[in-house]
């Protein structure tokens, strides 16, 4: 990946925007309340986070463990680690590994699969939030390339 100019895409780069994003201090920051559990209270600097990262295998799984310092802001993370694994758009693959005991928890169960899993000795839990959706039409292709289309 890299920036529009050629230069690779580094770490670096993206741990630089996440901090200019947490500037809580900054006027008119309204990422800053977004990222807010990212941030230290007290120094008001993005915090390294409760786990370190293990393995990263797109399309397969990423597993995380406990800082090895075994503090974060003060706390000690309950867990020794946790394995993401991805299952795919088939949710008949997350049921099964439910089944099988591969895995403890889910994110989501999809509408068509919800009685599924109640059927299960499982424990269903609900977080209603107000998350924002954007969408963005490139402007330099029809059809909204016409501001009629746009405003519509």
């Amino acid at each position: 990946m890299t920036w529009n100019n050629g230069d690779p895409l580094t770490a670096d780069d993206v741990i630089f925007n996440l901090q200019r994003w947490c500037e809580r201090d900054v006027e008119g920051n309204s990422m800053a309340a977004r990222f807010a559990t990212l941030i230290d209270k007290d120094s008001g600097k993005l915090a390294d986070g409760i786990v370190e990262p293990v393995d990263w295998n797109v399309g397969s799984n990423a597993w995380v463990v406990r800082r090895k310092d075994g503090k974060w802001w003060g706390c000690e993370a309950c867990l020794d680690g946790v394995d993401f694994i991805d299952y795919g758009t088939d949710p008949s693959a997350e049921i099964a590994a439910f089944e099988s005991g591969e895995i403890d928890l889910n994110h989501e169960s999809i509408t068509e699969f919800i009685e599924i899993p109640d059927t299960r000795d499982l424990v269903r839990s609900e977080a209603v939030n107000s998350a924002t959706v954007c969408a963005r039409t490139n402007v330099a292709n029809a059809p909204y390339d016409d501001k009629r289309v746009r405003q519509a």
